[in-house]
């Protein structure tokens, strides 16, 4: 109810053009970020996924104290 009430208000000031409290919060006026391209992220870190599964299967099956390298490469790609 807050919230409503705050953007009604903010709303007001706006369109009748005040200079107010409410008018200089940050919120008031910000543009966010474009969206990343879905399909492609999706795709993208679907792919990560299951790099690091196939690298833990590996690390598992051999016995491997060390990073696999496919896990190596994965870290590199999502900078991790």
């Amino acid at each position: 109810m807050t919230g409503t009430n705050l953007a009604g208000r903010t709303i007001r000031d706006l369109i009748l053009g005040e200079r107010t409290d409410i008018t200089r919060l940050p919120w008031v006026g910000h543009r966010s970020r474009n969206w990343e391209f879905e399909p492609l992220r999706w795709t993208a870190a679907t792919a990560l996924y299951a790099v690091y599964r196939f690298a833990d299967r590996e690390e598992y099956r051999t016995g491997a104290a060390a990073t696999h390298a496919s896990a190596k490469l994965a870290n590199l790609i999502s900078g991790r």
